[in-house]
């Protein structure tokens, strides 16, 4: 199961944890580390961004709603330059972290 959150007050990092808990799954914390600016410069599909600028949009996570980096994940991803890292790229290293690091599933 993917699932993506933004902050951690999120509603479905909660649900999400629950989910994990009752059906004893491990939940691996990917942080994906985008800074704000290029994340916006990607945004012109949903304009989401440009809406939460013009006050269209409130409570938007780092725009009018404190945005709060995780303190503990157990892959950081740190972006580099204002290139976004492919998905497969970025899949490839959870693959290979949990090649390593194989849960405890039992």
């Amino acid at each position: 199961m993917v699932n993506t959150i933004i902050n951690k007050q999120d509603r479905k990092f909660f649900i999400s944890m629950a989910k994990f808990t009752i059906l004893n799954l491990h939940m691996l914390p990917v942080f994906i580390d985008v800074p704000l600016d290029v994340c916006e410069a990607k945004d012109p599909p949903t304009g989401l961004y440009k809406l939460a600028r013009a006050g269209k949009i409130k409570g938007f996570t780092g725009i009018d709603d404190q945005y709060e980096p995780p303190y503990s994940c157990e892959i950081v991803i740190q972006q580099k330059g204002s290139e976004c890292m492919s998905p497969g790229d970025t899949a490839e290293i959870v693959i290979s972290y949990l090649e390593k690091n194989e849960p405890d599933i039992s």
